[in-house]
Formats: C-alpha cells, sequence, structure tokens
C-alpha cells in the first residue's frame, strides 16, 4: 500500500521475509529521509493507515480488505490510471 499524510509524508506498506513493514518517509530534491519505521510478523492496524489518502492503483485489494474488516477502511484517493501498471512505487528500508 502506498498513502500520503496530512504532514506530506509518504507511508509505504509492504510484506517482506515474512513481516509486515510501514516505512514513512519524505522525499525531495535532497533526496529521500526516512522518519519512521516499524516492522514484525504482525502491527497494530493504526501503524498501517495513511492520514491523508490512499492510493488504489498501488494497494494489495486483500490488505484493503483486511483493513476494512479491522474497522480502519482506507481513505482511498481517485485511481489514477495512468501509472496504475508501470514500476512499483514506494520506498524500502533495507537492513
Amino acid at each position: 500500500m502506498l498513502g500520503y499524510h496530512i504532514d506530506r509524508s509518504t507511508l509505504h506498506v509492504y510484506l517482506e521475509d515474512g513481516e509486515i513493514h510501514a516505512v514513512t518517509y519524505v522525499g525531495g530534491f535532497d533526496g529521500i529521509r526516512f522518519t519512521n519505521w516499524v516492522h514484525g510478523p504482525s502491527l497494530a492496524a493504526d501503524e498501517l493507515m495513511p492520514s491523508k489518502r490512499a492510493y488504489p492503483q498501488h494497494t494489495n485489494h486483500r490488505f484493503a480488505c483486511v483493513m476494512r474488516e479491522l474497522g480502519h477502511p482506507l481513505p482511498f484517493t481517485s485511481f489514477d490510471d495512468t501509472n496504475a501498471f508501470g514500476a512499483f512505487r514506494g520506498e524500502r528500508v533495507s537492513r
């Protein structure tokens, strides 16, 4: 899932090596600066929620369904098919 916070930071939630990762970062001309990273076999649903919007073209359908079932429906913006099926977007933290 790729989302955006009110403070203009980006939230990227992804699975890797059997863990859920939630990475928050800001980016600009100076490059990317990571501001938060939580990971583990399970995370609280509120740690996986963008405070402003989620991009449906960059969100796994099953993830969205589970979040809704947990009482945390994702605040989707409009679907933008201009970049829906291109390269995946979102930064990852390397260990």
